[in-house]
């Protein structure tokens, strides 16, 4: 039987987090950056910003979520 990667990082959070995030940095330069400023300005609050910002780019697709990357920055 084999296990889909979503489904792993089920039980491992943080390991979810981090590979959003790899995701999320692989985007464009400016995703790259605006998501590095989360992780170095708010350590204590960047895990749930990272499942949020994935879930807009899941939600709205890449035009978009760069749009609106683009827009915050």
């Amino acid at each position: 039987m084999k296990i889909s990667y979503e489904k792993t990082l089920e039980y491992k959070p943080k390991a979810k987090v981090m590979a959003y995030r790899e995701k999320l940095l692989g985007l464009d330069e400016k995703t790259a950056g605006y998501v590095g400023e989360i992780c170095r300005r708010d350590r204590n609050s960047m895990n749930q910003q990272i499942l949020k910002l994935y879930a807009l780019w899941q939600e709205h697709g890449t035009s978009r979520f760069k749009e609106a990357v683009g827009f915050c920055q």
